[in-house]
């Protein structure tokens, strides 16, 4: 809670936790020239929070704004108390009471707008899953089959809530839910076309004859990073540990990490790399990790990426590559910043701060890498993507934008 000395910039933040004061920090902020007398205020939270669970099934917030939250301020000069929560369907949502009369003002909640997965030929794309709210979080394309995964009913800070996943067999133009109920992390395909996936703490190979799973990794704490080379090896981090198998799974061989982990990659010659929560690249030789210095003038490392013989970092939005050999870093041109990395078998992506897709790619026989800009869906938000049979398929993910909120009929 934000409080404001009348006529001046200087403010009070108190936090309550589980009844007591937590935080009590004098800031400043904007002058505050109208305040608000208690006598103005006729209904406090207590009361209005019961209204907003009767008239909207207000619930608690969870995640990202925990339990039920509270706003009083003036609106219009009139004083108004706002209870946030989510509804019943889980979105975010603001309930707003005039303090004086108890009388609803307005009642908002954040709904998903957009998401699927694109198909482009040319310049031509065709929606193949578009449903408004359909949250797409990644693909995956073997030989024949492709895959998507999500969530068919997400909210903005709860993923998970109602989980799919979807395969076709022609590209997209016709596809079939797959009997799925856990929230998918990862799915891949070897280069015999089984279907692997990682859930919350399992690992599955998946037999697409008889529609189950076989779980070929069972942990007792969540997964963080997955990732799979072209030569049958998987490679999975956890909060301590790092767990690499390099036959698909069919043994595993468990170390501690070096070191608390943003990401951990494997590359196609079986060599780890990983980012550390400090922002430094680490390279596994033999049973040892050794760091890379990256061009100090460019900041730290956000996302890397093991392609070929090279390393591919964005470094504070610009793109480097660097000879894992020689270790020789070198620029790689780009029209944007970059805010994403994106490893698709044997391609490479990038998504820059803007929106737009691009594949990264060798320019001819050279060692140095080009970007190649690519087309994408007008106002997507891009989750993944991948280029198949000289398609490109994009997975999109909703925006969230506030709407009505209609109240309980009675």
């Amino acid at each position: 809670m934000f409080f404001s000395k009348p006529d001046s910039v200087q403010h009070l933040m108190i936090g309550i936790s589980e009844g007591k004061i937590t935080i009590e920090e004098q800031t400043t902020g904007l002058k505050d020239t109208k305040p608000i007398t208690l006598s103005d205020i006729k209904y406090d939270s207590p009361a209005l929070l019961e209204a907003a669970k009767s008239q909207f099934h207000l619930k608690k917030g969870e995640h990202w704004a925990t339990g039920y939250q509270f706003t009083l301020s003036i609106i219009d000069s009139k004083p108004v108390i706002t209870v946030v929560g989510i509804d019943s369907e889980n979105r975010f949502s603001k309930i707003y009471y005039d303090a004086k009369s108890g009388t609803v003002i307005d009642a908002l909640h954040k709904t998903p707008s957009g998401g699927g997965v694109f198909r482009y030929t040319g310049s031509i794309n065709k929606a193949l899953i578009y449903k408004s709210g359909f949250a797409v979080n990644g693909i995956s394309a073997g030989k024949n089959p492709l895959i998507a995964w999500g969530d068919s009913n997400p909210s903005e800070f709860i993923s998970g809530i109602k989980p799919f996943v979807l395969i076709t067999y022609n590209n997209g133009n016709s596809w079939e839910f797959l009997k799925i109920k856990e929230n998918i992390k990862a799915a891949w395909f070897n280069k015999q076309d089984e279907l692997f996936f990682a859930t919350d703490k399992e690992v599955w190979d998946y037999s697409l004859y008889k529609r189950e799973h076989r779980a070929i990794l069972s942990l007792e704490s969540s997964i963080k990073s997955v990732d799979v080379s072209l030569n049958k090896s998987i490679v999975i981090s956890t909060e301590q540990y790092i767990y690499e198998s390099k036959n698909d799974g069919g043994s595993w061989n468990k170390t501690v990490i070096p070191s608390p982990l943003l990401s951990l990659n494997i590359a196609d010659d079986g060599k780890l790399v990983a980012l550390t929560e400090e922002r430094k690249l680490l390279i596994k030789k033999g049973t040892s990790w050794e760091r890379i210095k990256t061009p100090a003038i460019e900041g730290e490392p956000k996302y890397i990426i093991p392609v070929e013989d090279s390393l591919i970092a964005n470094l504070s939005g610009s793109l480097w590559s660097i000879d894992i050999n020689k270790e020789r870093w070198t620029r790689i041109p780009s029209e944007e910043p970059i805010s994403r990395l994106i490893k698709k078998a044997t391609k490479t992506f990038a998504i820059s701060s803007s929106g737009n897709p691009y594949q990264i790619v060798k320019e001819g026989d050279s060692i140095s890498w080009k970007m190649v800009k690519l087309l994408k869906p007008d106002s997507e938000i891009i989750s993944d993507l991948l280029v198949k049979d000289d398609y490109l398929f994009i997975a999109s993910i909703p925006d969230f934008l506030w709407t009505k909120l209609q109240g309980v009929k009675k």
